[in-house]
């Protein structure tokens, strides 16, 4: 199966590369594509078997992607281990697309994994080790990012969403722990019920959450360049 490592401006994403190409040399990677959207349907484009990986930029792989069981789903999503909060978690996790399934190629429901196809199916094991807090901006970004979906109608109504309050009270929670810039995605929690409290009605400004440059501006507006 093609695999595909999509990374962006991650301050660990030339590591994490490396790390891939240890177990799989012939990865392909796309760098750099405006829109979350825009790069996986790239990779659908370009991927020439039957079904294809996607590794994000800040995932740490931890052993070969090899997945023998039959697949009758469009999209299998694998959990990750969290950095800070020392759980499985979906956020950042590698996932297995069957080629030509993309039902919904725009971001305009807000999360483009959950909506992109008609049939997926979460599975318990983990591939990789999402480190999203290696820089405060990612920390913050990726806490920012999640929290404001979490806490907005951009997930809230979405059917089958569960344990939403468990996941926003884990984000909370970043403030007790010791790892490596977890107070920024504590500070990324609070900065986003505070947005969500403004815009929550405001499908346009929710959305911007998608942008990377608005969200570089705006932690920069509200946290200098930290």
């Amino acid at each position: 199966m093609d695999i595909f490592f999509i990374s962006f401006k991650e301050s660990n994403c030339e590591d994490n590369w490396k790390r891939l190409l240890e177990y799989h040399p012939d990865a392909i990677r796309l760098h750099g594509i405006v829109g979350i959207n825009n790069v996986h349907l790239a990779c659908e484009h370009i991927a020439k078997s039957d079904y294809f990986w996607t590794v994000d930029g800040d995932n740490f792989v931890t052993e070969k992607l090899i997945y023998r069981d039959p697949i009758d789903w469009d999209l299998l999503m694998f959990k990750a281990v969290d950095p800070l909060h020392d759980t499985l978690t979906l956020l950042g996790g590698v996932k297995l697309w069957k080629k030509g399934s993309m039902i919904e190629k725009t971001m305009q429901k807000g999360d483009f994994t959950l909506n992109a196809t008609a049939k997926k199916r979460v599975i318990e094991k983990s591939y990789s080790i999402t480190r999203y807090n290696d820089s405060p901006f990612d920390a913050w970004k990726t806490s920012f990012r999640h929290c404001v979906k979490l806490s907005s109608v951009l997930f809230r109504n979405r059917p089958n969403a569960k344990n939403i309050d468990t996941y926003l009270e884990q984000w909370k929670n970043s403030q007790d722990s010791k790892e490596k810039n977890s107070l920024w995605a504590y500070r990324g929690y609070v900065d986003a019920l505070a947005y969500t409290e403004k815009f929550d009605n405001n499908l346009e400004e929710l959305l911007k959450i998608n942008d990377y440059e608005w969200l570089e501006n705006y932690y920069r507006k509200n946290h200098g360049s930290s």
